[in-house]
């Protein structure tokens, strides 16, 4: 059985004139010959379309129809040598619509169990959105860049021996989750997952959506099928709805009694970024957007648009448990945008201490907007967490709650609470530069704050009764906030400058607008069961 090898050479310029000219050539002909060897090894590549019933080798001419054990021994054959990308059919031969992976032939899309993998160091991607298969009768793969994908039900590394399949990247798949599985199942280490749409179809009975596989057991509120510490995960740029349970449901320690099957500390260095993330719980269970369970170190919620939670289970948008005493970590919420939420149990974005006490914490350069609850809650913390630079408003609490003493700088919060207090902090909280409709709610409130009149709002927003909170040219919170360290741009990644606006958006100077969000996405197709 063959595969393709991408072979490539790096040629350095410098490299000829360090050696005479006459005894270069053999020297760069056999420096060429070692790096072809080191990339015929480094990278292998095959093909999947179920469409196709002739003779498998995993080819572009000879693709096999399904991952079967077969193709899994080549697969790890390559694996043991260097890296190996899977192409599954982007789309149909016949029409710009999902290619199903579909294993014995009934039309429905079918799992992928990761754990058919070997624990060596290749790094395996499945890529089911990069090529797609022109023909189905005599098989020619191009490249492709609509918005078509592998359609599968479920990916899974999960399992009962507790072993960590690491190394994986899935990119580009459209995963359709019809039954009680998670639709992603993670557990290993230097795990991304990228460019996927995942939902549960309205048979699907059981979750979560995306789902870093606790450290914890299951007597600890964990899983019977936990998994060892994993670190380098990341979720990035996926588009997560309709979810049965949790769209993205981070796994770690639970409940903490000090032995090792409570699971702490937990998994490491865990990023979330750019996700698009809708209609949690609305095929059942607790619909939490993301959902971070205790001990997980290192970890950043960045750049997620998050909208429509609206389950009657009790859920939030973001929520982040605890770390074991004296942790030293840290955990960034950032740059996220939370709108339209109905079903908010407490807070949009919740910092909780039911399983250990929050450690390390930062929120700041969020936008959250027409929330039932508060905007951002802060239930307990071993140090002081620092609330900056957010714009919270329409909510149907507090903006900003906290319980134990914050930071509280150069916020923009107003019309929550139905016009009473905007915030309600705890006693010793640092509070400046930051602006508020109607009473603040927390004394000392700073000597930089900016209480703004009705009118004072009008000329702050392009358009707030539409949602878009950017900032107008003349708006009195322009230039106005504290310069901080430690981030320098604003929740669409804008850069501050040397004079920095209160609130989540910097105004874009000289071209009289703000810096538009992104709208939510549109014409997206729910599959049939």
């Amino acid at each position: 059985m063959t595969a393709k090898a991408m072979v490539g050479t790096a040629f350095n310029p410098g490299f000829r004139s360090c050696h005479p000219r006459k005894a270069s050539a053999l020297p760069w002909f056999c420096l060429s010959l070692l790096a072809a060897s080191i990339s015929l090894r480094a990278a292998s590549t095959f093909y999947v379309d179920s469409d196709w019933s002739g003779t498998q080798s995993g080819t572009a001419t000879q693709p096999w129809k399904y991952l079967s054990s077969s193709a899994w021994s080549s697969i790890n054959r390559a694996l043991g040598s260097g890296n190996v990308t899977v192409y599954f059919s982007a789309r149909e031969a016949s029409a710009d619509t999902d290619d199903v992976y579909d294993t014995n032939g009934d039309g429905a899309q079918d799992g992928i169990d990761l754990s058919q993998r070997t624990t060596s160091s290749g790094v395996l991607t499945l890529d089911g959105n990069s090529k797609y298969n022109t023909s189905d009768s005599s098989p020619n793969w191009v490249s492709y860049s609509g918005n078509s994908k592998s359609r599968v039900r479920y990916l899974t590394a999960q399992n009962s021996s507790h072993v960590k399949y690491s190394n994986i990247t899935l990119h580009g798949l459209h995963v359709a989750t019809s039954d009680a599985h998670k639709q992603i199942a993670i557990a290993g280490d230097n795990w991304i997952v990228e460019n996927c749409v995942c939902e549960h179809t309205s048979t699907g009975s059981d979750g979560p959506g995306v789902y870093l596989v606790p450290t914890s057991d299951s007597a600890h509120e964990g899983s019977s099928a936990y998994t060892a510490r994993c670190t380098n995960i990341v979720i990035r740029n996926n588009i997560i709805h309709d979810s049965y349970g949790e769209a993205m449901y981070i796994g770690g320690g639970g409940v903490m009694d000090g032995t090792a099957a409570a699971g702490y500390p937990s998994h490491s260095n865990v990023t979330i970024e750019g996700n698009t993330i809708y209609n949690a719980g609305s095929r059942g269970a607790q619909g939490d957007g993301i959902d971070v369970k205790g001990g997980i170190q290192n970890l950043t919620i960045r750049a997620n648009e998050i909208y429509n939670i609206n389950s009657t289970a009790g859920v939030r948008a973001i929520v982040v448990q605890g770390q074991m005493s004296g942790a030293s970590q840290t955990t960034v919420i950032e740059r996220n945008r939370i709108h339209d939420c109905t079903g908010i149990e407490d807070a949009a974005i919740a910092v909780v201490d039911s399983w250990g006490i929050p450690q390390g914490v930062t929120v700041r350069n969020n936008v959250i907007n027409k929330v039932n609850a508060v905007g951002i809650k802060v239930y307990d913390s071993q140090d002081t967490a620092g609330i900056y630079n957010n714009t919270v408003s329409s909510c149907g609490q507090v903006g900003i709650q906290a319980y134990p003493a914050v930071s509280v700088m150069n916020n923009l919060v107003f019309g929550n609470n139905g016009g009473g207090s905007q915030v309600s902090l705890g006693s010793g909280s640092s509070c400046d530069y930051n602006a508020y409709s109607g009473s603040w709610g927390y004394s000392p409130l700073g000597g930089s704050s900016l209480s703004l009149s009705a009118t004072d709002l009008n000329n702050t927003f392009t358009s707030a009764s539409t949602g878009d909170l950017t900032l107008k040219s003349g708006s009195p919170v322009v230039g106005k906030a504290k310069v901080l360290s430690g981030f320098s741009n604003d929740v669409m990644n804008n850069p501050r400058g040397t004079a920095w606006d209160i609130g989540g958006y910097q105004h874009a100077s000289g071209t009289g607008t703000g810096s538009q969000p992104p709208r939510p996405p549109a014409n997206l197709r729910v599959v049939a069961p």
